[in-house]
């Protein structure tokens, strides 16, 4: 079964997303619920933020299973600016705790998984969660 969904929302104070859902096929993630939402919206966030000012701001996120993993992949039409992959965990920002790039790496963690990032080539953030997958069984 594919899953396709497309959507505008507006994340926190900031300006309206569309958000694009793309799955394959029903991909089960071992994880928690609350945990991996949580985890989402701060993905959201800092893409939008990424985004401000962007005439198309778009997020696409995919799901895959791979292997013994399931591949959560949250790409967007910002930049991701000059940091390198190191110093991601550090804010940059004049507002927040600076803690969303950290949750979501302790929220993959916590659950088994990993988180690794990525540029394109124009310049916009990939971030690939991965986490062990499960059957419908489980």
């Amino acid at each position: 079964v594919a899953v396709q969904a497309k959507s505008n929302f507006l994340i926190a104070q900031r300006s309206v997303v569309a958000i694009s859902i793309v799955s394959k096929e029903k991909t089960f993630i071992k994880a928690d619920a609350f945990e991996l939402e949580l985890m989402l919206v701060n993905l959201f966030r800092n893409s939008a933020d990424a985004m401000a000012g962007s005439p198309n701001p778009q997020i696409c996120v995919s799901i895959a299973a791979i292997g013994p993993d399931a591949i959560v992949t949250v790409k967007d039409t910002g930049v991701a600016g000059t940091l390198p992959f190191k110093k991601l965990f550090q804010s940059t920002k004049d507002s927040g705790m600076g803690m969303g790039l950290k949750l979501v790496r302790e929220i993959a963690q916590n659950n088994g998984g990993t988180v690794s990032f990525s540029k394109t080539s124009s310049g916009s953030l990939v971030v690939e969660i991965r986490f062990p997958s499960v059957t419908a069984q489980e």
